[in-house]
């Protein structure tokens, strides 16, 4: 997984930790990507992988792995960046403790 991926992962990820995908963080999300540079191209080719893959926790597991690993290779502004991504994702339908939890996680794994 590119360390681009490994952005993208996570805000998809943030916007279902709660089992709840509302529309207003589907808008969010899209504001995000558009605001730190992710094509439309770059998310559907993410979306459609997830789609024509079987998604069970174990391989949850894996991506989320992948994806940590992946987003250590941003540049520093990238990470403040995802950061900000995840939080306003989260603060759309209000945060809850899982969401806080994977903000918190991405925080610790990229070392801010």
């Amino acid at each position: 997984m590119k360390p681009k991926e490994g952005f993208i992962y996570l805000c998809l990820a943030m916007v279902g930790v709660d089992q709840k995908i509302t529309e207003e963080e589907k808008k969010i999300m899209e504001e995000v990507f558009q605001k730190y540079g992710i094509s439309e191209e770059e998310y559907f080719e993410i979306v459609v992988s997830f789609i024509n893959d079987t998604i069970d926790e174990a391989r949850t597991e894996s991506l989320s792995e992948m994806a940590f690993t992946a987003i250590q290779e941003l540049d520093i502004s990238m990470k403040y960046n995802l950061l900000n991504a995840l939080k306003e994702i989260a603060e759309a339908d209000g945060i809850d403790d899982r969401e806080l939890e994977l903000i918190e996680k991405t925080k610790a794994r990229l070392n801010l």
